[in-house]
């Protein structure tokens, strides 16, 4: 991901994008930890366990050497009522973000980055994607008030990749 420029750090130094894996059936799960998007390798260092958290309270607590990301609760999300999804990939792509809008479903644009508020709009996103499981909808949201955010979600981190990387190069 951070080859293909979706993760990383942007001119300013600021890191952007994240990954997830869910630990068995249970809500905890590991996250890249922020600020992380520049390592090509991560590090046991560079991760974060959630252990608990709360989106309507705007809450995380994590253990750890690195901070969870700040959008945790945005993977909380998509973890939080869907045993069935093990990961999640948080990408950055404004060309990607701009014209999969008209494709993919998109959360809230009054719902900012790092928010309650955006985790709350993907979570119920997430919840429209998997009560129409029939017009075989991809695990994709486009985050509409976090300006080149998309995230991709899937059973497990190989499936998850696979799917960022076919959404990557349908966008190229």
């Amino acid at each position: 991901m951070v080859e293909r420029g979706v993760i990383g750090v942007d001119v300013t130094g600021v890191g952007f994008g994240n990954i997830s894996i869910r630990i068995s059936n249970r809500k905890e799960f590991i996250i890249t930890g922020s600020q992380t998007g520049h390592l090509k390798r991560l590090s046991h260092n560079d991760l974060s366990l959630v252990t608990e958290y709360s989106i309507t309270g705007n809450f995380v607590r994590c253990s750890g050497l690195s901070k969870a990301s700040s959008e945790a609760l945005t993977h909380a999300a998509i973890y939080n009522h869907s045993p069935q999804y093990g990961s999640v990939i948080h990408i950055h792509s404004h060309r990607i973000w701009k014209l999969a809008k008209e494709t993919y479903p998109v959360t809230n644009p009054t719902a900012e980055y790092g928010t309650s508020e955006l985790a709350l709009s993907v979570e119920m996103t997430k919840k429209k994607i998997d009560d129409n499981k029939s017009e075989h909808l991809a695990p994709i949201i486009i985050l509409g008030g976090h300006p080149d955010g998309i995230i991709i979600f899937e059973t497990n981190l190989d499936l998850a990749g696979s799917e960022t990387i076919k959404l990557i190069d349908s966008y190229r």
